[in-house]
């Protein structure tokens, strides 16, 4: 008789962990359900198995249709750049010396470098995973150094100085905010001027000068920047939506 009971309670226990189980699941079908069609306005199998991934995959196709246009309309903004490099100088270059990210960085130039008239350039070239990427928009020079660490591995070191007049230059202000709309940051930034702080984590200058140069990127390199930047947008709708309507605050929880 015992042996019975125990049987019994053993097969309420499996018939009330799959009906759990199963309970949740639906709900967790119809949750999926739910998102897709209010937010993606879809029914696509692929958002009812990972809606939390629909954003990059609806970014990542849009991206493989649209590259090419998008190339078209980065372009004529490069073309402005080059356009821009005809123009006059008004300042003697041979004046300004080359300044690296070390040299800046380093408190021990801090004297040195007060009131001298330097040269600092950088920029992202093309996308690379294992480097750290520049900030994607700002008035600022990207500054990369290669280092060691005390393992005698090299990693790349970003140090990022900030030109606090840029509305003086309201021609390459409006280039760096057009690149900005298109996502679009593979260019160098070349400031002659004047460092105006060094402090840690807090470096600006005072350009006299400014110029903006291209680089000769892949068409890879062009779709890649139109993922991101639709990725980027698509992701805090997603977000802004999971948070509105389900009160979600960490970006953990979106898998939910």
């Amino acid at each position: 008789m015992k042996k019975l009971l125990g049987i019994v309670v053993i097969f309420i226990v499996i018939g009330g962990y799959y009906t759990y189980d199963n309970n949740q699941k639906l709900k967790k079908a119809n949750k999926a359900k739910k998102i897709c069609l209010d937010h993606f306005k879809t029914s696509d199998q692929e958002c009812l198995e990972s809606h939390s991934n629909y954003a990059f995959k609806i970014s990542k196709k849009k991206s493989k249709e649209k590259w090419p246009e998008y190339k078209k309309r980065v372009k004529k903004i490069e073309d402005k750049i080059d356009d821009l490099k005809k123009q006059k100088l008004n300042i003697n270059l041979l004046e300004y010396s080359y300044t690296s990210a070390n040299e800046i960085a380093n408190y021990r130039s801090h004297e040195k470098l007060k009131n001298k008239k330097i040269l600092i350039a950088g920029g992202d070239s093309e996308y690379d995973f294992f480097s750290p990427p520049c900030y994607s928009s700002g008035y600022y020079v990207c500054l990369k150094q290669e280092t060691y660490d005390e393992h005698g591995d090299t990693k790349t070191r970003l140090t990022e100085v900030f030109i606090t007049n840029i509305n003086e230059f309201p021609k390459i202000k409006n280039l760096i905010d057009q690149l900005d709309e298109y996502a679009f940051y593979y260019y160098k930034t070349v400031v002659y001027g004047i460092l105006e702080s060094s402090s840690r984590l807090d470096y600006k200058i005072k350009a006299e000068y400014i110029m903006l140069e291209t680089y000769d990127v892949s068409d890879e390199a062009y779709e890649d920047a139109l993922l991101n930047g639709l990725y980027s947008i698509n992701r805090k709708k997603y977000r802004d939506y999971m948070k509105k309507n389900y009160n979600y605050s960490d970006p953990k929880r979106l898998l939910d």
